[in-house]
C-alpha cells in the first residue's frame, strides 16, 4: 500500500484525531490534576510579573501534560493541555477588565451594546516567524536565545522566559517521541514518525517530512500555550520547496510520498476544526521583489484538490508575475466545488502598507493573517481585529443627532443642529465617525497598555527576529511594526442609505430629517410603498455606475482619514479594515431600520459586496464599482465576494470567462476577491434534503464552510445571490 493509499484508508480516522482521547495515562497528570497544579501554581506566584508566570505555567503543562500519538497520523503533537493557558488568560483579562480596565470599558458599553462601535485586545491574529523556525529548529532558537542571554543581561526577564518553555518544548518532543515508538511496532508510519521527532529534538529539520512535522509541533506550541492564535501557515510554497527540491533530486523521497504527506499535513489542521479555518498563502514576491511561486505551488493545489476539503484555506498572493495557468487551476477547483481560496491583489496590498509607513522591502514581503489582513513578515504584529465600526448605525446616529433609533437611547452627546444640505449631512456623519473610533481607539489603546499583563508571548516573541534580538516581548512593543486595527461593516449598506437620504431629504426635499427619522424608528410602518421605492429605485453601490459609487468611496477615503496612523498604545499606530465577515449579522440585528430599505435586525451588507440583491448590473459591474476604490486607505485588508451562476463557468470558455474577470478585478486595483460558483437548484435541493449534500462547500465572509451548516437565513442568502447571478 502507497502512503497516499493509505492516508486515503485512514482519513475518516484522521479526521476525528483530536476528538480521540487516546492519551498514555502513565505519561503525564490527568488532566483534572494538571489543572489543580496550574492552579496551585498561580496561587504560589500571585503578585509575581506575568512574564514570569506564564514561562512557568508553560513549563508544567509541557513536562507533565498526557501525550497521545494517533495510530494512523503521520505528524504528532497531542499534548493533553485542555486549554488550560487560554482559560488563564481570559481570566488575566477579566481581573483587568473588573479593576483597571473598568473605566474605558464602561465608558463604551452603551455603544457597544448598541453595535455602533467595539474595542478589543486581539490576541488572535499573528503569522510567527516561520523561516525562523525551519531554518532554526526549536534546537537553533534555543541556542539563540541563550547566546543573547549572556549578552544581554538587562534582558534576562524575556530571555529567561523563552528559554524555559523552548527546553521544555524539546522534553516534550522527547516524550512524543518516545510515545511514537512504543506504537510503533509493526507500524512503518510511526516508525517515520519516531525517527522523524528525534531529529528535530537535536537539530533544525533537514527533510520535507522533518519541516511538516515542526510546522504541527510549533502550531501547537504558540497556539494553545502562549495562546497566541497562529492564523497563518505563512508561504507554504516558499517555506517547502527547499526540502522538496532537495529531498527529491537526492533520491531520499519520490513525489508521490511528497504529496501523500502534505495530504497528512492538510487533514492535520483540518482535524482541528477551528472555526475560520487554518490559512497558508502561495505566490506573491519576496523582500527583493523576486517571485516566491516554485512547482511547489502547482502542486500544493493539486494535493488540495485531490483531497476535496474545505479547510485549510489557501490565500493566492497575486501580481504581474503570477503564472496565469496557476491561476486556471485555482479557478477550475472553484468551480468544482473547492473554494476555499482568496486572491489577494500583492501591488494594491503593499501600496497600502507603505502609505502607513513601511518600508517598501517590508511592504511587498506581506503575509495574509486571518482572513484578508495583510502585515508585514518577521516585521509587524497587526492586530487585525480590536475595533469595528458600524457603518449603518454611523448614518442613523448622524440622522438622530446621537440617538439609537432602535431603543431610543441617546448615544452620543447632542449637537442640537440638524443638517439643512448634503454638504451638512456629510459634515456631521464625518463628526459621528470621528468620535465613534476616537471611543473605540481609546478603549484598545488602554487594553494595549496592559498586554504584557494579559498575553506576555515567549514562543511567538522568539521567532520574530525583532522581538528576539531586542529581547523585548511583541506584546510589548518588540515588534517593527507594532500596529492595532480597526474594522468598517456595512459600506454598501450605509452608501445606500446615504445615497437615499440625499435624494429624499436634500435634492427632492420630500422628507425632512426628523421625519425620516420617524419613519426608519417604525421600521417602515404605514410605509411600505416609500420603503419599497427606496429599495428598488434610489441609487445603488454594485451596479457599476461611478456617481452611484461615489458615496461609497467618500465612506473608505473618510474612514481611512480618521482611522490611519492614529497612535495606538504599544508604540504603533492604528490602520483601517473594511470588512464584516459573520459581524454583519450580530451588528444588523442591533440596527434600525435604514434609508435604503433595510429593515430594523436585517443583517448588513458583506464586507465589499453590494447589499443583497442591489447586484443587478451582473458581475462585471459589480468588479467595476469594488475595483474604484482606493483601497490605499485600507491596509487592514477587504474583499469583494463574488457569486457565479454555475451555467457562466462551465467548460473551456467559462473557465476563460472567469479568468478574465479575475485579471479585470486585479487589473483595476481590486483588493483581494474570492468566489463562489454556484447552482441555485443545488442549494435549494441542499436545504430541503441536507443529508444528501454534506459535502457541498461555499465560501462564506472569509473561510470555508458547508452549505447544509449555515442558518436558513444565511442559506437563503446564498440562494438569492445565486438566483441574481444569473441573470
Amino acid at each position: 500500500m502507497t502512503l497516499w493509499e493509505q492516508l486515503l484508508r485512514d482519513r475518516a480516522l484522521l479526521d476525528r484525531e483530536y476528538d480521540t482521547d487516546d492519551w498514555n495515562p502513565r505519561s503525564g497528570l490527568p488532566l483534572k490534576e494538571l489543572e489543580e497544579s496550574c492552579r496551585a501554581l498561580l496561587s504560589e506566584t500571585a503578585g509575581e510579573p506575568r512574564s514570569r508566570v506564564k514561562p512557568r505555567l508553560i513549563e508544567l503543562i509541557l513536562d507533565r501534560a498526557q501525550v497521545g500519538v494517533h495510530p494512523a497520523s503521520l505528524f504528532a503533537d497531542k499534548l493533553n493541555h485542555g486549554n488550560l493557558m487560554e482559560s488563564i488568560r481570559w481570566g488575566w483579562q477579566r481581573e483587568a477588565e473588573a479593576g483597571p480596565l473598568a473605566p474605558a470599558v464602561e465608558r463604551n458599553r452603551a455603544l457597544a451594546e448598541a453595535r455602533a462601535c467595539t474595542g478589543d485586545p486581539d490576541f488572535g491574529h499573528t503569522c510567527p516567524g516561520w523561516d525562523e523556525v525551519l531554518s532554526l529548529g526549536l534546537t537553533g532558537l534555543l541556542e539563540r536565545l541563550e547566546t543573547l542571554r549572556a549578552e544581554k543581561t538587562d534582558r534576562a526577564e524575556f530571555y529567561d522566559g523563552s528559554i524555559r518553555v523552548y527546553r521544555a518544548a524539546l522534553r516534550a518532543l522527547g516524550r512524543l517521541r518516545a510515545e511514537a515508538e512504543r506504537k510503533a511496532s509493526g507500524s512503518p508510519l510511526l516508525r517515520l514518525t519516531a525517527d522523524t521527532l528525534r531529529a528535530l529534538e537535536t537539530g533544525a529539520p533537514r527533510t520535507f517530512c522533518q519541516a511538516l512535522q515542526l510546522m504541527i509541533v510549533y502550531y501547537m506550541l504558540q497556539h494553545h500555550l502562549d495562546s497566541v492564535v497562529v492564523r497563518s501557515m505563512g508561504g507554504l510554497d516558499a517555506l517547502l520547496w527547499p526540502f522538496y527540491r532537495d529531498d527529491v533530486e537526492a533520491g531520499r523521497l519520490t513525489p508521490e510520498d511528497a504529496r501523500a504527506m502534505l495530504g497528512y499535513f492538510f487533514l492535520k489542521l483540518r482535524a482541528k476544526h477551528f472555526g475560520a479555518n487554518i490559512p497558508f498563502y502561495l505566490c506573491g514576491v519576496n523582500r527583493n521583489g523576486e517571485s516566491c511561486a516554485n512547482p511547489l505551488s502547482a502542486i500544493i493545489l493539486e494535493v488540495y484538490g485531490a483531497l476535496d476539503i474545505q479547510d485549510p484555506k489557501i490565500h493566492i498572493r497575486c501580481g504581474p508575475e503570477t503564472d496565469p495557468e496557476l491561476l486556471r487551476l485555482a479557478l477550475r477547483l472553484i468551480r468544482e466545488g473547492k473554494n476555499s481560496i482568496l486572491f489577494i491583489n500583492g501591488p494594491v496590498v503593499s501600496g497600502a502598507l507603505e502609505r502607513l509607513g513601511e518600508t517598501p522591502e517590508d511592504a511587498r514581503d506581506f503575509a495574509i493573517v486571518g482572513c484578508y489582513e495583510p502585515m508585514a513578515v518577521n516585521r509587524e504584529v497587526p492586530c487585525t481585529c480590536n475595533g469595528r465600526i458600524n457603518l449603518v448605525k454611523a448614518v442613523e446616529l448622524a440622522l438622530s443627532d446621537g440617538v439609537d433609533l432602535l431603543t431610543g437611547e441617546r448615544l452620543l452627546p447632542a449637537s442640537g443642529l440638524l443638517p439643512e444640505s448634503w454638504e451638512d449631512f456629510l459634515a456631521r456623519l464625518s463628526a459621528v465617525l470621528e468620535e465613534l473610533f476616537g471611543r473605540c481607539a481609546a478603549e484598545i489603546n488602554a487594553y494595549e497598555e496592559r498586554y504584557m499583563e494579559l498575553c506576555p508571548s515567549p514562543f511567538f516573541s522568539a521567532t520574530l527576529p525583532c522581538s528576539r534580538e531586542q529581547g523585548v516581548d511583541v506584546y510589548a512593543g518588540g515588534a517593527v511594526y507594532n500596529n492595532s486595527s480597526t474594522n468598517i461593516l456595512g459600506v454598501a449598506s450605509a452608501a445606500d442609505a446615504m445615497n437615499a437620504v440625499r435624494r429624499l431629504c436634500f435634492e427632492e426635499r420630500r422628507l425632512t430629517v426628523p421625519e425620516l427619522c420617524g419613519i426608519l424608528r417604525s421600521n417602515w410602518q404605514g410605509q411600505e410603498e416609500l420603503r419599497r421605492e427606496c429599495a428598488a429605485f434610489c441609487p445603488k453601490y454594485g451596479c457599476g455606475r461611478p456617481g452611484d459609487d461615489r458615496t461609497a468611496e467618500w465612506l473608505i477615503e473618510t474612514c481611512g482619514r480618521i482611522i490611519n496612523g492614529r497612535p495606538n498604545g504599544r508604540g504603533g499606530v492604528h490602520r483601517m479594515g473594511a470588512f464584516s465577515i459573520d459581524w454583519r449579522i450580530d451588528f444588523g440585528r442591533h440596527t434600525a431600520a435604514s434609508a435604503d430599505g433595510r429593515f430594523a435586525g436585517d443583517p448588513l451588507s458583506k464586507n465589499m459586496s453590494a447589499s443583497l440583491g442591489c447586484d443587478r448590473e451582473g458581475a462585471t459591474a459589480l468588479i467595476r464599482s469594488a475595483s474604484g476604490v482606493d483601497y490605499a486607505h485600507v491596509p487592514n485588508g477587504t474583499v469583494l465576494d463574488l457569486v457565479l451562476h454555475r451555467s457562466a463557468a462551465e467548460g473551456d470558455e467559462g473557465l476563460t470567462a472567469m479568468l478574465g474577470l479575475l485579471l479585470t478585478f486585479l487589473r483595476r486595483g481590486g483588493f483581494a476577491i474570492h468566489i463562489n460558483v454556484l447552482d441555485p437548484k443545488v442549494l435549494r435541493a441542499a436545504q430541503a434534503h441536507p443529508e444528501r449534500y454534506r459535502n457541498l462547500q461555499v465560501r462564506l465572509c472569509g473561510w470555508n464552510v458547508y452549505f447544509v451548516d449555515l442558518s436558513r437565513q444565511e442559506q437563503d442568502e446564498f440562494i438569492l445571490r445565486s438566483e441574481q447571478s444569473a441573470l
